[in-house]
């Protein structure tokens, strides 16, 4: 067992194997993939002896950041990760249609109407999907008092597609709704095999 440690008047005990996963959890791989299922840590349940022990039960809380926090930071990494994209996207356009063009100031205009397009296009509309998405997840788990599982997380990115086409209509919002479910049922079905 590991050393001791106190944190005012509560005890508890942490083994080696809880502080290195706890350092390997902080990697990019897993806070990217984290704003699209902030409820996720990407790694595998502890097994009884590794868990932390208390000396009293209501001593417990649960780990991990607070619903507000996960909004927080799973819209803005999603808008800065978009951003980028749409960035990228928007330098390939631009250069594509700078390319019949002799003038180097023409050029420059062309990627940079390309960019400042096609960034904030993409990043504005997947974090507002993001921010629906996390706004709706905090609920349903706040419902189901802390419980995550895959039916939450497709629910909850089934309904927030379906509200961010609902000014659309019924058929762009079952196209958004299955489109965005989908890709959370893809993303759960790839975090599974990849931990197993």
């Amino acid at each position: 067992m590991g050393s001791g440690a106190s944190s005012g008047d509560s005890f508890y005990t942490q083994t080696g194997t809880e502080q290195n996963r706890k350092k390997e959890n902080n990697g990019l791989f897993n806070g990217l993939l984290g704003a699209l299922h902030p409820g996720s840590t990407g790694q595998k349940q502890p097994k009884e002896s590794e868990k932390l022990e208390y000396l009293f039960e209501d001593e417990y809380v649960a780990a991990g950041p607070s619903w507000g926090a996960r909004i927080c930071y799973g819209t803005g990494m999603t808008y800065i990760t978009a951003l980028g994209a749409g960035g990228l996207w928007g330098l390939a356009d631009g250069l594509r249609n700078a390319a019949g063009s002799h003038s180097a100031r023409l050029r420059l205009n062309c990627v940079l109407n390309g960019v400042t397009a096609r960034g904030p296009f993409l990043g504005n509309n997947v974090a507002m999907l993001a921010l629906l998405y996390n706004l709706i997840h905090g609920g349903v788990i706040k419902m189901r008092k802390g419980e995550y599982d895959v039916y939450s997380s497709v629910g909850s990115a089934t309904l927030a597609g379906l509200l961010y086409k609902s000014t659309r209509g019924p058929k762009s919002m079952a196209i958004a709704g299955g489109i965005f479910g989908s890709a959370m049922a893809a993303y759960q079905l790839g975090q599974t095999y990849w931990n197993s």
